[in-house]
């Protein structure tokens, strides 16, 4: 299967600019980004058939948008709650649900406290390595030791942090 095969959907929503999205959509044979959002946007079809493409794509297209309502009608009830804290202050609360498509183990999405919307997602996939995170994305990141031995890497050019365990799997991917 490879690389190219189970990331490539995902590989699009983070290089820079439509143009190479575009690219990897041609590559890949899915429809290309403008032609998604354009043609497809309103319907509850459309949506349905963009989260099956990808649905950490389609997840990424609602932030500050969704509310959490709107994330339980899409992905059903959330299988747990927990504050999302700053500086020990509650900022917001984050939901976990399972992905609908079973691409990945689980989402969670955390919600402002203030504005209600959708800030960021974190996607829990099945397996991947920091390996394939840098074929994919390279390597422009901040790396900070963080507990038991795992590293979050922030890259620098997108809004894209992973977090990794000391043996190279990704725990999780976050998008804001």
């Amino acid at each position: 299967m490879g690389l190219q095969f189970r990331t490539g959907f995902l590989a699009a929503v983070f290089l820079p600019g439509i143009a190479a999205a575009q690219e990897i959509a041609e590559r890949t044979g899915s429809p290309g980004i403008g032609e998604t959002l354009t043609t497809l946007r309103d319907s509850a079809h459309a949506q349905a058939v963009e989260l099956k493409a990808e649905s950490a794509i389609y997840l990424q297209r609602r932030l500050g948008v969704w509310q959490e309502d709107d994330a339980k009608k899409v992905l059903g009830e959330p299988r747990r709650r927990r504050d999302a804290l700053e500086e020990g202050s509650v900022t917001g609360a984050i939901l976990a649900f399972r992905d609908p498509t079973n691409r990945y183990r689980e989402f969670e999405l955390l919600f402002d406290l203030q504005t209600k919307n959708l800030r960021a997602v974190y996607i829990y996939p099945w397996q991947m390595t920091w390996s394939e995170c840098r074929e994919l994305w390279g390597e422009d990141v901040n790396t900070t030791e963080v507990a038991n031995g795992n590293f979050f890497r922030s890259y620098r050019s997108r809004h894209l942090d992973v977090l990794v365990d000391r043996t190279g799997n990704v725990i999780n991917l976050g998008i804001y």
